[in-house]
């Protein structure tokens, strides 16, 4: 069967839906989560700083002996790690707050946000379901799962902390893995 590859993946700002959407889920990230990790970065960021540029004489932490110039370097390089993750957490938490970012089904194909590097874009893809070679659920960090699609297109990725609750992240597996085998199947006849 020859799919015209063009059309697996077409994306536009927001996807107008020909078909009537079925299901919609909201996909941003949790918005406590995000503050709160801002937050502990910019905090980390301040205690860092403070203490490379204060700290007198030598460190010594359970065992860990740092002479006053090690101490400053650990202090410093501490404080750029957590600088590095302060704009990423604040554009975050922009696209929690001002973004309004979905997932939708349709009865014959999926509409998603793009799939970019940082996971910012306000673009929507839609995928249809039968172009999708395979759905699989892996685990990812922590408790956190990943809905995986192959498809003609590429490969796209939804992990379940961007969806609001656990529930509606399995219940969108199971819509959109009955989905793919009813598409698989109309396919066939």
């Amino acid at each position: 069967m020859i799919h015209d590859i063009n059309h697996a993946l077409c994306w536009m700002t927001k996807v107008t839906a020909t078909a009537p959407i079925l299901k919609q889920y909201d996909y941003r990230p949790r918005k406590l989560q995000v503050i709160v990790l801002f937050l502990l970065a910019s905090t980390g960021v301040a205690i860092s700083v403070y203490f490379a540029s204060t700290h007198q004489g030598p460190f010594d932490a359970k065992g860990l002996r740092l002479t006053q110039v090690q101490s400053r370097i650990l202090f410093g390089v501490a404080a750029g790690i957590c600088s590095l993750s302060v704009p990423l957490l604040g554009s975050m938490v922009y696209v929690a707050f001002a973004y309004d970012r979905r997932i939708a089904l349709t009865a014959d194909y999926l509409i998603l946000p793009r799939p970019t590097r940082m996971g910012l874009s306000r673009d929507e893809i839609q995928i249809p379901f039968d172009q999708v070679l395979l759905v699989s659920v892996h685990k990812f960090i922590g408790p956190t799962m990943l809905l995986r699609l192959d498809y003609l297109g590429g490969v796209v990725s939804v992990p379940s902390n961007m969806i609001s609750r656990r529930a509606e992240f399995d219940q969108l597996c199971r819509d959109v893995e009955d989905a793919v085998a009813r598409a698989a199947t109309d396919q066939t006849i």
